[in-house]
Order: structure tokens, then sequence, then C-alpha cells
């Protein structure tokens, strides 16, 4: 049998193969080609990404938020060129984004450059980029 890589629940990590089938038992399984074809990039014809592409991007980050150190799951799809500024409703050009993370981006508290080929890159308002860290909790009152 080919080795493979364990299974993953996205914003949880790795999960054991008992799970898995339990969860393939309750749930309806959608298989995902990692290719990209014509159906998958529209240009700039149209603004919203179709579902099509929505599930693509969803499945190429595991579900959970392109940026940095976010492991937020409810995630919406951003042009990474903005398309008001011409970028294309392209799968290579959407990124999953958290709404925390959309919300930044807008208000320009975050920036992300790059593509789904070549890697996304995210950088503060000061042009740095966006370490991996940890999210810490709320704070708390002393």
């Amino acid at each position: 049998m080919p080795e493979s890589e364990p299974a993953t629940l996205a914003g949880h990590g790795a999960i054991g193969p008992h799970l898995l089938m339990f969860l393939f038992c309750l749930s309806g399984v959608t298989g995902f080609v990692r290719e990209q074809d014509q159906i998958l990039n529209v240009g700039h014809t149209r603004y919203e990404p179709n579902m099509k592409q929505r599930k693509a991007v969803l499945a190429r980050q595991r579900g959970v938020c392109a940026t940095p150190g976010c492991n937020h799951t409810h995630l919406e799809v951003h042009h990474s060129v903005w398309w008001s500024l011409g970028g294309r409703t392209d799968l290579d050009q959407l990124v999953g984004l958290c709404v925390r993370c959309h919300h930044l981006v807008h208000r320009g508290l975050l920036h992300v450059a790059g593509n789904a080929v070549d890697g996304f890159e995210f950088t503060n308002r000061h042009q740095r980029p966006v370490r991996r860290r940890r999210r810490t909790g709320y704070r708390r009152a002393a």
C-alpha cells in the first residue's frame, strides 16, 4: 500500500483513520482536482467568484485563513489584485481570508500580494512581513 499523508480536519489538524471513516459515514464527499481549467478562470468578465472557485480556494487552503498565524475557518474569497484595479477572477488570484483579516485588508492594515502559484505574501501597513505566530486569547482584566 502506498504511503500517504494523514487526513486533516480544517482548523484542527491531523485525525486518525477511525474518525475519518466516521466522518465519511455522516457526510457527503466531494473530490477536487488540483488543476486549473477554464471554468475556474473567468478573467475580468465577472467580479464574484463562482461556487466552483470558492470550493477550490477552500480546498487549496484546507478551509483555513491564508493569513500567517490565523487559524479561523469561516472564509471569504478576496482578489489578491483588487478587481477594481484590474485584478482577474482567476483561481490563482483568489485567496481565502477570515472575516477579520478581510476587513483588515480593506482598511489598509493588512496587504496581500502574489498568487497561489508562487505564494501569497502578507505585509502590515508598514510593509513589514506578517510573521506566523499564535493568536492569544482576549486580554483579561487585571
